[in-house]
């Protein structure tokens, strides 16, 4: 039987070892990493001991330095982002100190970046058996992305909705499949909650995020129900420097203004083995009203964060790492703005206040072995209004008052994972526990308020095997869930072939489960003319169960000495007992409720495919394509008498391209194309279902780094997001509107300026 004592013993015996003095006396390493031609020191590089999970990062100098290794044979694998990936053989004496200095060459990012996502463990984007995305800092500031819903544009089979005209909640959709198939993690966990779904793709700001991980599918085996389409992980900075950095960016879009300060401190010791990272920032939206009817179609948004991360490695093998952040966002979208919310005919209002974070204990035990104990948090808590007065000929005061409400949203993660590495084997494993609680009273009838407690508990195995050209991933996780009366078991493989150093074949298979519990959609409650529309659960629900295979082919190398990265990958979904939301008639006034039941089950079937080049040390040139499917295996009533055996809001065929060039010494243009394809939508208001156009978006930007100020790092950027503004001519207008009848862009033409500083 599990006893937390026992893990605490456990616990402090390896403390007592690793403090203990070594009977042999240890070797050191110390290197500088630079940029190949400039010889500018590389800041923030990994070094990785190959076959193991040590690794450091270079400081402001490019320097780094490895402690108390035992003597012998190493090998470094030295590594950043932009930067061409080096491996270096050294011999380890005892009580001596072995000096580097390493140049790298510029190339894609792809080439030089570490992930962790699709293992569990650290590994070269080229070398990992699982197929991974990655979006780097460098991206995300060059494209101006305010957060991380605007973080994850332009990438294939991923795609940011706005699916709220009022409120402008925005769902994430990975190969086709709605956000409660995904999980968002932050440094690894998921401690995004129910609530925090619902508007969490726009809390985290972007310099919250150090770079992003997507796995597509099949990652249920690591990460538990909810994974069914993929993961997004959000990675936090790991502070490596000293530099405190401001950025202001402000957007004009139609009269209206977007203004955004942010500003960041980065600390660390003169020994390296402690630092912190404290970040810090506020933005403000102004509503707007793109067709003129008086109703917002982006909403009136306030948001404010701030948070810290911070380490401390009292010895070479051990480290403490905690993060914790605080965010407050408000916003508020329908008419009426000088009126008190419940005096407007139509206001949908959320204002949320989230504390989160975690604390680890990560030891190397060995070469081999090593552990890490972890506790994660969130508390978000959000008042709301769902409502109005409806019709200015039939106002409902008493409606309007008793559309106030109240969610509370708890959440507790905790766990030990280990990796040991036997041989070939890189054999990981772990439990982890979950708690949730959800109390809510956001609908006026108090018939259906929610008290909720959800519970999981997982255990996880698996072993990575190497075999001569052969990378194979075989895992399972057992989950006991407590609105499940049996476990669920979700095994995995994933398999990777090197055809030779620059091509390589992945495949894999894998299930996953979704529980019968309450989904982000249930927590959004708009409606039409003041009404609130409320998701519940049928009785007899049960768990929807999926398998999910993939077959990649990827090309990463360089063809007459120029960078270049393919690849094509096909994917299939199959999901049974699949949710489906039936329209239940309701004499209830103001209250438009729909049931979640199980259908027979659904398919998606899609291709993707990537190219990007780099034909200088700074131009770079990306698309994407993706072709995809999805479908019902019978038809869905989605509206009385509409029904259809398609995915709405899911476009077959979308894709991307962008550019980025240096026109001349400090000045660089960055170009981006994006294709949003036809999709069928619902239009509950005229009772139909329709087909939409397509739509192409051009944004363009120009950036200057010339320091503004002699000694100080800065930049400045101005560009245009949605140059033609394409954006959805036959949105309904007025009192009486259908919110959720909303398609294509998220932004219409927007005009940024942005100014960034370092000292």
């Amino acid at each position: 039987m599990f006893n937390p004592r026992s893990i605490l013993y456990i616990l402090f015996l390896n403390i007592i070892l690793v403090f203990a003095k070594p009977t042999l006396q240890e070797g050191h390493i110390k290197g500088r990493v630079f940029e190949q031609g400039t010889r500018s020191p590389i800041v923030g590089a990994n070094i990785l001991i190959k076959n193991s999970e040590t690794g450091t990062v270079t400081n402001s100098n490019g320097s780094f330095h490895f402690k108390a290794l035992a003597p012998g044979n190493y090998q470094l694998i030295i590594s950043m982002m932009g930067y061409k990936k080096k491996q270096v053989n050294v011999t380890v004496n005892q009580g001596e100190t072995t000096n580097l200095n390493i140049p790298l060459k510029p190339t894609l990012v792809e080439m030089g970046a570490i992930v962790v996502t699709g293992t569990h463990s650290k590994q070269h984007y080229k070398d990992i058996p699982v197929k991974t995305q990655v979006v780097s800092k460098q991206s995300i500031e060059q494209r101006s992305a305010l957060n991380l819903s605007e973080s994850l544009e332009f990438l294939p089979s991923v795609s940011v909705d706005n699916s709220c005209q009022n409120c402008n909640f925005t769902e994430l959709r990975i190969l086709g499949l709605g956000n409660k198939y995904s999980q968002i993690l932050i440094d690894g966990d998921p401690v995004i909650s129910s609530l925090a779904g619902v508007y969490g793709l726009e809390h985290f700001p972007s310099n919250m995020i150090s770079s992003l991980e997507i796995v597509k599918g099949g990652a249920s085996a690591l990460y538990g129900g909810g994974a069914v389409a993929g993961v997004v992980n959000l990675r936090t900075r790991r502070p490596s420097i000293n530099r405190t950095s401001i950025n202001f960016q402000t957007r004009y879009i139609g009269g209206s203004y977007d203004n955004s300060v942010s500003a960041n401190t980065e600390m660390v010791n003169s020994k390296g083995n402690s630092g912190a990272y404290i970040y810090a920032s506020t933005r403000n939206r102004d509503h707007y009203d793109y067709n003129g009817d008086g109703f917002s179609e982006l909403s009136l948004l306030q948001n404010e964060t701030m948070g810290f991360n911070w380490y401390l490695q009292p010895t070479s093998k051990t480290e403490i790492a905690t993060h914790v952040h605080r965010i407050h966002s408000f916003r508020r979208g329908g008419n009426d703005f000088d009126k008190p919310l419940h005096e407007a005919n139509i206001a949908e209002s959320p204002e949320h206040w989230r504390w989160g974070g975690t604390v680890r204990w990560k030891q190397h035990i060995n070469q081999k072995w090593n552990y890490k104990i972890f506790y994660s948090f969130s508390y978000l808590n959000r008042d709301s209004y769902y409502g109005g007065l409806g019709s200015e000929s039939n106002p409902d005061s008493s409606a309007a008052l008793a559309a106030y409400g109240n969610t509370e949203n708890p959440l507790h993660i905790g766990g030990i994972r280990s990796h040991y590495k036997l041989g070939s084997h890189k054999l990981t494993a772990g439990f982890q526990y979950r708690q949730e609680s959800l109390t809510d009273n956001a609908v006026r009838n108090q018939l259906y308020y929610l008290d909720k407690n959800f519970t999981n508990a997982g255990f996880f195995l698996q072993d990575n095997l190497q075999i001569n050209e052969f990378d194979i991933v075989i895992g399972a996780r057992l989950d006991k869930h407590s609105e499940l009366d049996e476990p669920v078991i979700s095994p995995r493989i994933n398999a990777k072939y090197n055809l030779n150093k620059e091509m390589a074949l992945r495949a894999g298979i894998a299930t996953g489960f979704k529980a019968p519990k309450i989904y982000d959609e249930d927590l959004h409650i708009c409606g039409l003319e003041g009404g609130q529309r409320v998701i519940r659960n049928a009785d007899d629900l049960e768990e929807e169960k999926s398998i999910t295979g993939n077959l990649n082919f990827d090309y990463i190398g360089y063809i007459n000495d120029m960078a270049t990265i393919f690849n094509i990958t096909a994917y299939y979904t199959q999901i049974n007992n699949a949710f489906t939301q039936i329209d239940i008639p309701d004499t209830k006034p103001l209250i438009n409720l729909w049931e979640r039941q199980n259908g027979e089950g659904a398919q998606v079937k899609g291709v993707e495919a990537e190219f990007g080049i780099r034909p200088g040390n700074k131009a770079e040139i990306r698309s994407s394509l993706t072709y995809k499917t999805t479908k019902y295996d019978n038809i869905q009533n989605v509206e009385f008498e509409n029904a259809t055996d398609e995915f709405l809001y899911t476009p077959d065929l979308s894709g991307n391209v962008s550019f980025y060039y240096p026109l001349f010494k400090n000045l660089n243009i960055n170009f981006a194309s994006k294709y949003i394809g036809k999709m069928k939508v619902l239009h509950e208001s005229a009772g139909k279902i329709k087909s939409t156009p397509a739509f192409y978006v051009f944004d363009i930007g120009l950036l200057s780094d010339k320091n503004i100020i002699s000694e100080i790092d800065s930049n400045i950027k101005i560009g245009i997001k949605n140059i033609t503004n394409a954006y959805q001519d036959d949105l309904d207008k007025g009192v009486d509107r259908d919110p959720g009848y909303l398609y294509g862009p998220t932004l219409p033409r927007a005009y940024y300026l942005d100014i960034s500083v370092s000292l």
